[in-house]
């Protein structure tokens, strides 16, 4: 078990991860997961910066990074192109010990989600491997990370929005060893205290849930949830 002092520690890296504010040079393997990383990968698939990413294609731009750039130990992104989950590739995986991160891009109706549909992506919450749901509505990309309640159809989807700005974490800060001291400063931006509900009738069909399968055990435990799926 992990005590206080590494737990912070990991913490800390981790948010290092996604930083913005680089240093200059090979800024990708600095922050691999930071705007400017995802905005080089975006143009390899004809994406500039500013354009949209769909769920399928911020899906496929995260993994792509995450395999040229190994930035974490022992952890494979896997991405279900075509709603296709191929449960022997994932579970090679799983037998090697790696932790997936497996991303869905699905599309769930026209111009809306079926009610059915949506039961469905509230059962996908009671999965202890979930992680939540890349979604949105109108063009506007949220985190899906929770539900209002699992019994009442009409209950929304909490959410965390990305797109309130703030300022930048100074570089010096991003570049400190110490980050457990350089980042504790900045801490409240990348947490929140307001609670935000998404209708279900306002979500966008196109969607991408997240699981996170850290061993074989877990494997197996969400091979059969999806199978019981109907």
């Amino acid at each position: 078990m992990l005590r206080e002092p590494e737990i912070n520690a990991k913490y800390f890296e981790m948010l290092k991860l996604f930083m913005d504010n680089c240093p200059p040079g090979p800024i990708v393997s600095y922050c691999p997961f930071g705007i400017h990383s995802i905005a080089a990968e975006g143009r390899v698939h004809g994406i500039t910066p500013g354009q949209w990413y769909g769920p399928q294609m911020i899906s496929i731009v995260l993994r792509n990074v995450a395999q040229k750039l190994d930035p974490v130990f022992n952890f494979k992104m896997y991405v279900c192109l075509d709603s296709n989950i191929f449960l022997d590739e994932l579970e090679e995986l799983a037998n090697k010990n790696f932790g997936i991160f497996i991303m869905v891009p699905i599309r769930l109706g026209i111009d809306s989600i079926q009610p059915q549909y949506l039961t469905q992506c509230k059962e996908l919450f009671q999965f202890p491997q979930n992680v939540g749901i890349a979604g949105g509505k109108d063009h506007m990309a949220l985190y899906l990370c929770g539900i209002e309640d699992a019994t009442n159809p009409k209950a929304g989807f909490f959410y965390l929005d990305p797109h309130f700005v703030h300022s930048a974490i100074p570089r010096k800060a991003v570049m400190n060893p110490n980050l457990s001291e350089s980042l504790r400063p900045y801490l409240s931006q990348y947490h929140t205290t307001t609670l935000r509900c998404l209708a279900p009738n306002d979500m966008c069909t196109s969607l991408a849930p997240g699981f996170y399968i850290r061993n074989r055990e877990e494997f197996q435990d969400w091979k059969k949830r999806v199978q019981l799926m109907k």
